[in-house]
């Protein structure tokens, strides 16, 4: 997405409505488009840069979702979770449902106490279940 300089690169749902209400409010224009400087794999240490932290691949909302687990348990969800609606849940807009589901599935084997979603408030892990 970020090299193609379009969010629904490589997505599996065909929404058009959505797709273009998207691009005539958030249009993506070439100063859009880069080339990471890292590219994080599952289970990556980021002590090198500095973080007490691991990153874990969650894919559901887009392909390249990751969430950061810190030493503590505070889990940087992105847009996997969020608790817009005052209920924590797994994200509706998902390109793959399914495995959005099998991301959180792995999720709950990690010593997780504490979810800061992409959007929403952050809340405890138990209160996803």
């Amino acid at each position: 997405m970020l090299e193609s300089g379009d969010m629904f690169w490589n997505r599996k749902f065909d929404n058009r409505l959505l797709r273009g209400l998207m691009k005539a409010f958030m249009p993506f224009k070439a100063q859009n488009q880069g080339k990471p400087d890292i590219l994080l794999e599952y289970g990556i240490s980021l002590s090198d840069y500095g973080l007490d932290a691991t990153t874990y691949n969650t894919t559901g909302h887009s392909t390249g979702s990751i969430c950061i687990l810190t030493a503590t348990g505070d889990l940087f969800a992105g847009d996997l979770l969020t608790n817009s609606t005052g209920k924590p849940m797994l994200n509706s807009m998902m390109y793959d449902k399914e495995a959005g589901v099998a991301s959180l599935i792995r999720l709950k084997t990690l010593p997780i106490q504490t979810v800061y979603p992409g959007h929403g408030q952050p809340f405890p892990w138990e209160a996803l279940f």
